[in-house]
């Protein structure tokens, strides 16, 4: 899994864009609430609060912030980074890129060479991504059921590529799967928004409270011909 079961992985965060200040290093604009913010009349005092260096990840600093009024600190994520994530969803390409490579049968090297990922590695985000598209064969119907609502792709779409990954359970047809969720998503593409209200429905995280300003990015798309795979016409 990307993400490591840790009981302080499901809590609740705030992400917001990185964008070059006045000095030309990436940082947040001050955020609206913080993660102790309810519906309701309560008003946050955000005032910032230093940075905090990251040992893994595209982003080695990250922004952190205190709310005087909930007397809370917290650590602003970039858009499509979780808490204990070691990628972003939009922000490095190598999260796809083991559905990309898969798709083809590309194999990453057994070793890693100088720290690089390796094919462990390009299985397990494959795996991770079936799981939150809901094309893994192991969820239940009620859980694909939630899938499709959260990501606004029919059911049937879904329960396809559960039955192709059963049946051909490779490392390249899960991939291909995957893809095919991935393009079905041009002209009503994924919204990031979605995506992470579908990893806390998974509980692989918490809540996020994302910026009013990023609710329209979307994840990448990569269209080809034949794709989406062996699925059923919308």
């Amino acid at each position: 899994m990307l993400i490591q079961e840790r009981p302080t992985a499901r809590r609740c965060f705030v992400t917001s864009s990185y964008l070059p200040d006045s000095q030309s290093r990436l940082s947040p604009k001050s955020p609206a609430g913080c993660p102790k913010r309810e519906s309701g009349p309560d008003k946050c005092h955000i005032v910032s609060n230093g940075w905090r260096s990251r040992k893994v990840g595209p982003f080695a600093w990250l922004k952190l912030f205190l709310c005087l009024f909930h007397e809370v600190k917290f650590t602003v994520y970039p858009c499509g980074m979780i808490p204990f994530g070691r990628r972003s969803f939009i922000d490095s390409p190598n999260f796809m890129e083991a559905v990309v490579d898969g798709t083809n049968g590309a194999k990453w090297p057994t070793l890693a060479p100088q720290q690089g990922s390796t094919f462990k590695t390009q299985k397990r985000h494959i795996l991770f991504l079936s799981k939150l598209f809901g094309v893994e064969p192991s969820l239940t119907p009620a859980e694909r059921l939630a899938a499709s609502m959260t990501l606004h792709i029919p059911t049937i779409h879904l329960q396809d590529g559960a039955t192709k990954i059963r049946e051909g359970p490779t490392f390249a047809g899960r991939a291909q799967v995957v893809m095919g969720i991935l393009n079905l998503s041009i002209g009503k593409v994924i919204s990031l928004g979605a995506t992470l209200r579908r990893g806390h429905e998974s509980k692989l995280w918490g809540v996020h409270m994302m910026d009013e300003r990023d609710v329209s990015l979307t994840l990448p798309s990569y269209h080809q011909d034949d794709y989406p795979p062996s699925l059923s016409p919308a």
